[in-house]
């Protein structure tokens, strides 16, 4: 469990954020499934995990993550990982002026 400030998603259906092209950009996965967001944890608690077609107990269906490296099978990976946060750091406790 993370502090409930913070939140993770996983979108690979995002091709760029604030003016600058990302890299983790992809339509379909390496197994032909759509591309999706995915919240993997919200407020701190762990809602999902990048699937590819291959099952994990209780989380049984692709949400399109199937990647892979050159010879070897899909697995769930990353596209574009944003973490947020709630809390903001004071200026002066960060090292900024």
């Amino acid at each position: 469990m993370l502090p409930k400030f913070l939140s993770v998603i996983d979108d690979p259906t995002l091709h760029e954020m604030a003016g600058m092209k990302l890299a983790g950009a992809y339509d379909f996965d390496n197994e032909g499934e759509p591309a999706q967001r995915v919240d993997v944890i919200k407020d701190g608690v762990l809602n999902n995990f990048l699937m590819s077609r291959m099952p994990v107990k209780n989380f049984g269906k692709s949400n399109g993550h199937g990647r892979n490296q050159p010879g070897r099978m899909p697995t769930g990976r990353q596209g574009n990982l944003i973490v947020t946060s709630t809390k903001q750091c004071p200026k002066r406790k960060c090292g900024r002026s």
